[in-house]
């Protein structure tokens, strides 16, 4: 008897266990890092079980959504997202089973790459792009923003250039080894140039005929 109500409360045990392990398990979706970086892909997944709706959003996904999810057989949802050109910290969201689910990652610079000097230009300004010794990325730096391409030259590895006259966001690429490098930055427009006021005009009495004492005219 005893040994039959050992069983009962193994089997028992083993019946909660696998119940809570099976309700750990489902947490929404995921993310497969936590660090990324810049332009690398970023990895989704949630099971079927977790009724997740939709696509999930995050300032630091490229263009702020992910794909859709697709189907991994048996019950695995799958999708892919970009990481921002834009290093910090940041969350990306979901509902899942009707709760909003958050998972913080982050987007590093890629090392030993190329960089510009400012972020933000204002359009037909100029632009400084340089990279570090120790860097595996070529001579030119391309971009739509460039008014041509950037060649980087001398021992210190720098290159000038203008950008367009066209406000908007733009990416600089370089071939660094075998990859290709973007940096991201933002044409302003032009700040509005302030009319000097115009000079006034001297004022000029004309000269009137000579007056007599008496009010006639002299003659």
């Amino acid at each position: 008897m005893k040994r039959i109500l050992a069983t009962v409360v193994a089997v028992g045990a083993a019946f909660a266990f696998a119940h809570a392990a099976s309700a750990q398990e489902h947490k929404g979706f995921e993310l497969d890092k936590t660090v990324y970086l810049m332009g690398r892909p970023i990895a989704l997944s949630y099971d079927s079980a977790d009724k997740c709706e939709g696509k999930a959003t995050s300032n630091g996904f490229l263009y702020g959504v992910s794909d859709e999810y697709q189907l991994d057989p048996p019950n695995t949802m799958r999708a892919r997202a970009t990481a921002s050109f834009i290093p910090g910290s940041y969350t990306a969201e979901m509902v899942c089973d009707g709760k909003k689910v958050s998972r913080a990652f982050v987007v590093q610079e890629t090392p030993d790459t190329f960089s510009l000097d400012k972020t933000e230009v204002e359009a037909g300004g100029e632009i400084v792009v340089t990279k570090s010794e120790t860097s595996k990325c070529g001579d030119v730096a391309s971009s739509v923003g460039f008014t041509t391409d950037i060649t980087l030259q001398g021992t210190q590895r720098i290159g000038r250039g203008k950008v367009v006259d066209t406000p908007g966001t733009y990416q600089a690429s370089m071939f660094c080894g075998d990859t290709l490098e973007f940096k991201q930055f933002v044409v302003k427009a032009k700040a509005p140039v302030a009319e000097k006021p115009k000079p006034k005009a001297p004022i000029v009495k004309p000269k009137g005929a000579p007056q007599t004492g008496g009010g006639g005219t002299a003659r």
